[in-house]
């Protein structure tokens, strides 16, 4: 049976297939097991690009070259996401002459600014619309999303609002970073800089980050997945393709300076790395490029692999795990206790206006305890894995 990085190996062989617009090789694609990469494909949010690359594949090849039902299935599944695209960008489009109409700014982010570099409309796929606002206007676009008929699922509690409508999310942002994030330096570099595009832009309308500063963001964002729950090949992708057609036009000396600042720079160093050495080679070299990974590589390879889009459950257990000194059982404790007794920093966030107010964190633990058991499924998985990271490591 082929062990996941085989499965690796063969998406991002499809992938570089699909960005560089060519078919790929019948012997190589009469090896896969098309189904469980499928499935492979969709932990990563990459199988629109595994259909466009297939799809191109059975026009060179001829009708019958794939299962018919699981052509079927990625050609509906892809269809489904064009679809849900058009969708945010008439709701998006609503939303910025909404703010513009109310002499307010707003700023697009991550994906949606992403999604350009790649070849055809679908092919970066996204759960959902980032957009930062002035938080003063928050309560009116609150209004705007329920005239809507949109769904209110997190308001006022963390550095973003959340409005649900079907398939359609929009996570929209007060701040670019949460105040109680743990990098310092960025919040600090952020708020003056978002500060200063808004007044040479008139403090109304669309503004934007220039390249430079939109990659260091999306940096400091992928980091904070990889850190976390980790992320997956989607962010080699996203970086491959903004600094190729980027080429030459970057001043790499800003950048290089901020990540070292940001304490980034050996992160967004191996990514980049990653990245280039899979993805600038034609697609066939994907096979030998990471077979000869070793070391620290091969690791980071590996743990992008295991993660899928922005990582797993165990994974985020796995790191918080790490991060906690003395390791072992003492480890697993102090972590079960933070679940149970969540540091100041929670409150703050998830109660933005009760936290201050010290009597009140008895009241808002208990409030946590009684939420908790509406979310049995979830401390059920929490506890197994637990109980298989203590396996794992009992045999490493």
């Amino acid at each position: 049976m082929p062990d996941v990085l085989s499965y690796g190996k063969d998406l991002l062989y499809l992938v570089s297939s699909a960005l560089g617009d060519t078919a790929p090789d019948k012997a190589i694609v009469e090896k896969m097991n098309l189904e469980t990469l499928y499935r492979f494909a969709k932990f990563h949010s990459m199988n629109a690009l595994v259909y466009i690359s297939l799809k191109k594949y059975r026009e060179a090849q001829g009708i019958d070259a794939l299962p018919p039902e699981l052509y079927d299935t990625m050609e509906r599944d892809y269809s489904v996401s064009v679809k849900r695209l058009l969708v945010f960008d008439l709701e998006r489009e609503a939303l910025g002459r909404f703010i513009t109409d109310s002499a307010s700014w707003f700023l697009t982010l991550k994906g949606l600014v992403l999604q350009e570099y790649y070849p055809v409309i679908g092919a970066r796929q996204m759960a959902d619309n980032d957009i930062l606002i002035d938080p003063r206007i928050a309560p009116a676009v609150k209004r705007f999303f329920t005239d809507r008929g949109y769904k209110v699922t997190d308001y006022g509690r963390f550095c973003h609002d959340t409005y649900r409508k079907g398939n359609i999310l929009f996570e929209i942002h007060r701040k670019l970073v949460s105040d109680t994030n743990s990098n310092k330096p960025f919040v600090a570099y952020y708020k003056p800089l978002i500060k200063d595009i808004v007044l040479k832009a008139g403090g109304k309308g669309e503004i934007t980050l220039s390249p430079e500063d939109f990659y260091l963001y999306f940096i400091v964002h992928a980091h904070k997945h990889f850190i976390s729950g980790g992320c997956g090949y989607r962010m080699l992708t996203d970086i491959y393709l903004f600094l190729s057609k980027n080429e030459g036009a970057l001043d790499n000396g800003y950048i290089e300076a901020k990540l070292s600042e940001l304490g980034l720079t050996d992160f967004e160093a191996a990514m980049r790395r990653l990245a280039f050495g899979l993805l600038s080679s034609p697609p066939e070299d994907i096979y030998k490029t990471a077979d000869a990974f070793d070391g620290d590589e091969r690791e980071l390879f590996l743990y992008l692999t295991d993660s899928g889009t922005f990582g797993t459950i165990k994974g985020h257990i796995k790191n918080t795990m790490a991060g906690i000194s003395g390791g072992g059982r003492l480890a697993k404790f102090k972590y079960l206790w933070q679940r149970v007794f969540p540091p100041l920093e929670y409150y703050k966030q998830t109660y933005p206006r009760a936290w201050r107010f010290i009597v009140t964190i008895p009241f808002l633990w208990a409030a946590r305890v009684f939420r908790s058991f509406s979310k049995t499924e979830r401390l059920s998985k929490e506890l197994s894995l637990l109980k298989d990271i203590d396996n794992d490591n009992g045999r490493s």
